[in-house]
């Protein structure tokens, strides 16, 4: 279904005021993005194209929300012209680019270029610039030579997703999948698979040293999201599979922006051949960044995040940063803490405080025209916390036709998943509200994601794994917190991890802009996201580390010397290497460009010149302080005449009524010349930018006081609630003001009483103005009508005269100032001196980047480390003394060749496991629960009962092997995972003995996704074990059993 664009919506909530009109009117502010000049073009070529075929569209937009599919009837002609001609001679680039109704981007015509050329090709761009369009272009190459093709996911469900889509684009014919337990059209043009899978099948050509035969007619690899290299659980995956892979096929790397491309690139050249790098920093759709905080007068609860240039945080949440918090630059604020707590309590509690609630959010998401969004939470928890607190608050995102739509959906999809149905998600999905995470069962989260691509599900809270690819484009990406926890406590977000969850926000097609809100959480605030946003990326790391299975694969027909090269051919050894001499050579070059340039800001022609510069040198610092001290005194003084303009207003409106003033309703320092040389003019008309207000009312000193900084500081400016003679009514702090009316009388304070009182400091109607200490409300006709009585002559009003004695002080400053400068002046070659001091200031700017790449080489130099040989040895020392390896030749045992068969994060445990006499004659469901002991991951999990007798007793057998292998590993500093719960056993067989799915998902700590995972690895371990070597037959049969019982739905619907 198409991708709905989505119009502003008429939603309900209950008791939620979300002030989102305002919102709508701060300019959007966006990060500089460089923009290919085809775009526009291409645009226009699909639209164009689909108007001249009069044929249906339907984008679909791919897991990282690249490329809009437009699927004409003519895809499967195209294809095959593109193939007729290469039968007859060579394709090139234009002839694919022609399979396209639309021109293709710059990085994508250079990588397919490659590819063409026979290169291998790793192409770095952000998340939404459109990387898999050269997955398909090196897929076509692949075709067009009469070969095949193999595409490579890090997540079955990707790789599900990945065989929907190309079978639209190549055909259902040349398409195939494997997974661990399917196998779909296998002898296809184009396979899907996870990279796991492809790492396995090259195990053969890496030990034995001949290609497997379903590599037979291979010649492109594609290797998507090949950044889960430096995935620290599964890392290894990526470089093992770059290691075995053949050199004969071309291998193509679709990276997200990294900050080590080329590093990347260098080790596949050194490795396995060839290899060009591609690199863009293009997207189609630009994003902008916004920042999400609870509404108060102090802020409008959503607004942008940096200034126009992108080069400062907006001056809207400068009161918000650690600096302004410390600074108590938030002013008169209700939110502030007692003065007495430490600055570090008082920020934390500050921060908590400002915490937006997701109701409020949202609405002004809505308001803004900033939904479909994706709503990133990293705990399950917290994302079903959401969508309850959504519905609870009376959210309504979708019409009723939406509605009728959602209930078709769900009747239809009930109807065929009757056990995958979650009750407590229908209600709020009938809403256009749902949650998305591991939690929920597979086939749940394809029903959101398609209801989310046709837009009818407005907002998703989703945690950070949606991020990893899920086909959900979004038109907003919201981000609730900047740190998340992970196995060493919390911490903040990668720049990678960042950009990664920010790259969903941008529909191309569909969206002119991407937004992305932050939310202020209770640790991070505007400066965590200002960095975040500007943060370089991140260099890829090797994570390479050595398994048994590895071990024991890798050594099936090789010397240890032979498996030696293959292990010190790792991504961290080049790194620690080869990529490692290469920087430090580039460091050596920064660092004698920045000793010669130091060396011509010191060099002077004779003495007397040198004399010379010195002195103009230390005059020009002198005018510097000079005018810093200068500064500090006018600020000084007018601190002086806030405060004193405060006490006077004060008893002006308690004795006279209410005084009427003129302020400025802006920041712009030329204000102060207009309003100094209006009082020459004749015609009494007030200068732009200019207000006179009547003072209704003073927040009593009390209050102020109590609204101290965290450091103590009471804010001098006295506040000041005033009706304008616009009729607007406005909030002021003393300093704004520029006269106090001398010539007319106060307007009487009954006056005011047909219109009510002024709003609550704390109402949402006051929006903060320009810069600081001025908010505005809401106009009336009646405030307009009282506001006619208001004096607007500007011959009522005297400027406010400073005292002599503080002016003196400023023109004696002044004078120094003039002095200084007349020295300078009177300086020999002054011409020649101020050309050699910007000479000398362009020379320091540059001085500076020279530093700051210095030092980035000199952090990436560091990062660089070799993977060693030592962690393999021991590894091979275990399983010696396990009884896997023969000592003195290495050549694998009738136990090891068992080991090598099996598959999982401890091959040497499960092959024990399996090769326990105690479990030849388990029934199927026995065995099934024995496998499930086996597959625990660190998620703490309880069952509500217990495993049967024969279970516990097998189990039990083996728990002193499982305390003997520990100790080993312990010993050998090896850190592998050995998992044997008794409590899973019991789900699991109890599950194998025909309890139902409602009752499972009752009797078990574990989220139904958790479940349903674990009795998917369940039936792959049972999968493996009629294919593994030296088992019983006995034990082969019963595990085709067990696997049957256990694969059952809603299990067998997974796949």
């Amino acid at each position: 279904m198409p991708v709905a664009s989505v119009a502003p919506l008429r939603t309900s909530f209950r008791g939620v005021n979300a002030n989102g009109s305002d919102a709508t009117g701060e300019r959007r502010r966006l990060l500089s993005f460089r923009r290919a000049p085809s775009r526009a073009r291409r645009d226009e070529a699909v639209n164009a194209r689909v108007r001249a075929s009069g044929t249906s569209v339907e984008p679909s937009v791919d897991e990282d929300d690249e490329e809009v599919d437009v699927t004409v009837t003519s895809t499967s002609d195209r294809l095959e012209a593109l193939l007729n001609k290469a039968s007859t001679s060579p394709v090139n680039v234009h002839d694919i680019e022609q399979f396209y109704p639309y021109e293709l981007d710059g990085f994508q015509v250079e990588a397919t270029e490659l590819l063409l050329r026979g290169s291998s090709v790793v192409v770095s761009a952000p998340t939404g610039s459109g990387k898999t369009l050269v997955g398909e272009t090196a897929i076509l190459t692949a075709l067009a030579r009469g070969e095949k093709a193999i595409y490579t996911t890090p997540l079955k469900a990707l790789s599900n997703q990945k065989l929907r889509e190309f079978q639209k684009i190549f055909g259902k014919r040349r398409c195939g999948l494997k997974t661990g337990d399917v196998d779909i059209n296998g002898d296809a043009d184009v396979m899907i698979m996870t990279t796991e899978i492809l790492r396995n099948m090259l195990y053969s050509s890496a030990a034995g040293g001949r290609d497997d035969e379903r590599l037979a007619d291979v010649s492109i690899i594609v290797l998507d999201e090949v950044h889960y290299l430096a995935d620290r659980s599964r890392g290894t995956v990526w470089e093992e599979t770059i290691i075995y892979c053949p050199s004969r096929i071309q291998l193509l790397c679709l990276s997200a922006t990294v900050g080590n491309p080329e590093d990347l690139s260098g080790w596949i050249e050194e490795v396995h051949g060839e290899c060009e790098t591609v690199v863009s920093s293009y997207r189609p759709v630009p994003l902008t960044w916004q920042y999400s905080m609870k509404p108060s007068r102090m802020y409008p609860g959503l607004g942008p995040l940096m200034n126009f240039k992108s080069t400062k945080i907006h001056h809207d949440l400068r009161p918000f940063t650690r600096e302004g918090l410390q600074q108590g630059s938030y002013g008169n604020n209700d939110w502030a803490p007692d003065a007495q707590r430490g600055a570090k309590e008082s920020e934390r509690v500050l921060r908590r405080r400002f915490v937006p609630h997701v109701e409020t959010t949202v609405q002004q998401l809505i308001a803004s025209d900033m939904i479909p969004a994706v709503w990133f939470i990293f705990s399950r928890k917290g994302c079903d916390q959401s969508v309850d607190y959504l519905v609870q608050a009376g959210g309504n995102l979708v019409t009723s036709k939406e509605r009728r739509e959602i209930d078709d959906a769900l009747k239809e999809f009930s109807e065929k998943n009757k056990s995958a149905v979650r009750a407590s998600m229908v209600e709020p999905l009938r809403r256009g509200i749902a949650s998305h995470h591991a939690g929920l069962l597979p086939a749940w989260k394809g029903l959101v994601e398609k209801l989310f691509q046709r837009g009818l599900i407005k907002v998703v809270f989703a945690t950070e794994t949606l991020a990893a690819g899920v086909n959900m484009p979004a038109r907003c990406s919201v981000l609730s917190a900047l740190s998340k926890r992970d196995d060493q406590g919390p911490r903040l977000l990668t720049s990678n991890e960042f950009m990664q969850m920010a790259g969903r926000a941008g529909r191309r097609g569909f969206d002119t802009v991407g937004h992305v809100v932050c939310c202020q959480s209770p640790f991070e605030g505007p400066d965590e996201a200002f960095e975040l946003v500007l943060a370089p990326p991140e260099n890829l790391k090797s994570q390479f580390s050595i398994s048994y299975g590895m071990v024991l694969n890798l050594l099936q027909g090789r010397t240890l010397d032979q498996v030696k090269g293959i292990v010190e051919r790792s991504f961290g050894n080049y790194l620690g290497g080869k990529a490692r001499s290469m920087r430090e050579r580039e460091l050596l070059r920064v660092n004698d460009q920045i000793r010669k340039l130091v060396s011509e800001m010191e060099t002077l022609d004779d003495d007397e010149e040198a004399a010379e510069w010195r002195r103009f040198v230390k005059l020009d610092e002198r005018l510097h302080e000079e005018k810093r001290l200068l500064k500090i005194l006018i600020r000084q003084l007018a601190e002086m005449r806030a405060i004193e303009t405060r006490d006077q207003l004060q008893f002006e409106l308690e004795q006279t009524g209410a005084p009427v003033i003129l302020f400025g309703d802006s920041d712009d320092e030329s204000q102060n010349d207009d309003f100094l040389q209006s009082f020459d003019d004749d015609d009494g008309k007030f200068p732009r930018g200019l207000i006179t207000a009547a003072i209704v009312e003073a927040v009593p000193a009390m209050k102020i006081a109590a609204t101290a900084s965290t450091i103590g500081k009471p804010y001098p400016m006295g506040e000041f609630t005033a009706l304008g003679n616009d009729g607007v009514w406005y909030r002021l702090y003393s300093d704004r003001v520029k006269s106090i009316s001398l010539g007319a009388d106060a307007v009487r304070l009954e006056s005011f009483g047909d219109i009510g009182v002024p709003p609550a400091s704390s109402s949402l109607r006051w929006i903060r103005a320009s810069g600081g200490g001025l908010w505005k409300a809401d106009v009336s006709k009646k405030t307009k009508l009282v506001a006619n009585g208001i004096p607007t002559n500007l011959n009522d009003f005297e400027m406010i005269v400073e005292s002599s004695d503080s002016m003196e002080f400023i023109d004696a400053q002044k004078l120094q100032i003039q002095k200084t400068r007349e020295e300078i002046n009177g300086l020999k070659n002054i011409a020649t001196l101020r050309r050699a001091a910007k000479q000398q200031k362009r020379a320091e700017t540059k001085l500076k980047k020279l530093k700051e790449k210095r030092d980035g080489i000199e952090k990436r130099i560091k990062e660089y480390s070799a993977a060693g040989w030592d962690d393999f040895l021991r590894v091979v020392d275990i399983l010696v003394e396990c009884g896997a390896i023969e000592r003195d030749t290495l050549k694998l045992l009738e136990f090891g060749e068992t080991c090598a068969d099996l598959r999982g994060e401890n091959e040497l445990w499960l092959g024990m496991a399996m090769s326990s006499p105690s479990i030849e004659n388990l029934d199927a469901a026995t065995l099934a629960g024995f496998a499930g002991a086996l597959c625990m991951d660190n998620r703490p999990a309880t069952c509500y009962y217990g495993a049967s007798q024969h279970l516990v007793e097998v189990l039990e057998e083996l728990e002193p092997e499982m305390g003997d292998l520990q100790y080993l590993q312990q010993s050998s500093r090896i850190d592998m995972p050995l998992s044997l719960s008794f409590e899973i056993a019991a789900l699991v067989e109890s599950w194998a003995s025909g309890t139902s799915w409602d009752q499972i998902r009752r009797d078990t700590s574990l989220d139904e996704g958790d479940i349903a995972r674990l009795f998917r690895r369940t039936a792959e371990l049972l999968a493996q074990i009629p294919r593994t070597a030296h088992l019983p037959e006995s034990l082969k049969a019963t595990a085709k059993k067990a696997n049957d019982v256990v694969n059952r739905p809603p299990i067998s619907d997974l796949s």
